[in-house]
């Protein structure tokens, strides 16, 4: 996908997020996971549209 837009010059929409986190006790990773994944839902509740718009995953 990155090399066909950069071919007819346009840009691919896309995102990512890198990020490293140290945790006290491996036990904590799940409870790190369920808030992460709520924080996202919750941002995507933000801005998700039911109709119209464009849909990216």
């Amino acid at each position: 996908l990155l090399a066909r837009a950069g071919a007819t010059g346009k840009r691919l929409a896309t995102a990512g997020i890198s990020a490293e986190v140290r945790l006290a006790e491996p036990a904590d990773f799940n409870d790190f996971v369920e808030d992460l994944a709520r924080a996202v839902g919750e941002v995507i509740s933000r801005y998700h549209v039911d109709r119209g718009g464009r849909t990216f995953r």
